[in-house]
């Protein structure tokens, strides 16, 4: 019985540096091919956004832009001061009707006021 020789038991070649290369260059082929058809298609479905540098925007246009507080703690302080005047100041709503706006401390007074009186007058039910 003849012998075969033995088999290597481990890689006989090494790693090929042209399949590295190759590999590298069409993974970069392929992400700037990726980004040009997201470009073309961004063109494609917005084509009123330009990027003009802001020299060119005429000053005659309107800016559609939302306007920002120039004193934004000024305007705080005044939005407070009127909520609170909603809550705790008299004031009329409507002279000719009557109506009146009365603060949140005292309505509630009312309320409670009326709801005693009601509770009183009302007899209590009898159980069966």
């Amino acid at each position: 019985m003849s012998q075969s020789p033995p088999r290597p038991q481990h890689e006989v070649s090494d790693v090929s540096g042209r399949r590295i290369v190759f590999t590298g260059v069409g993974l970069a082929a392929v992400l700037i091919i990726v980004a040009l058809i997201a470009f073309a298609t961004l063109k494609v479905l917005h084509p009123e956004r330009t990027t003009a540098p802001a020299s060119a925007v005429s000053a005659s246009e309107p800016n559609d832009a939302p306007r920002l507080q120039s004193a934004p703690d000024l305007d705080l302080t005044v939005l407070r001061r009127k909520k609170y005047g909603l809550l705790h100041e008299y004031a009329w709503i409507d002279r000719r009707n009557g109506l009146i706006r009365i603060p949140i401390e005292r309505a509630m007074q009312l309320i409670v006021e009326r709801n005693a009186s009601t509770k009183q007058s009302v007899p209590a039910r009898q159980e069966r």
